[in-house]
């Protein structure tokens, strides 16, 4: 979702940036800028976005997992720790 929004901004940059441009002679700045930092946007978001790599399965955890658990008791509820 995030890499999209990048990508419509940055093409929207360069769009007004395009647009915008007052005269031919002075729009060097103006059009080579927004589109430097478009692109820097859209490699960053590239290169951030996680890469799969295929089917992975998970086993078991053979750790030790403790969790406090509530227990109901005749005096009221009690919180006690239970491990696997």
């Amino acid at each position: 979702m995030r890499l999209r929004i990048v990508g419509i901004l940055s093409a929207g940059l360069i769009a007004i940036s395009t647009l915008a441009t007052p005269k031919p002679a002075a729009a060097f700045p103006f059009i080579i800028i927004p589109i430097a930092v478009g692109a820097a946007f859209v490699a960053g978001a590239v290169a951030q976005t996680p890469r799969s790599a295929g089917v992975v399965s998970v086993g078991p955890n053979r750790a030790v997992t403790c969790r406090m658990v509530r227990q109901r008791t005749p005096e009221g509820i009690r919180r006690v720790q239970v491990c696997n």
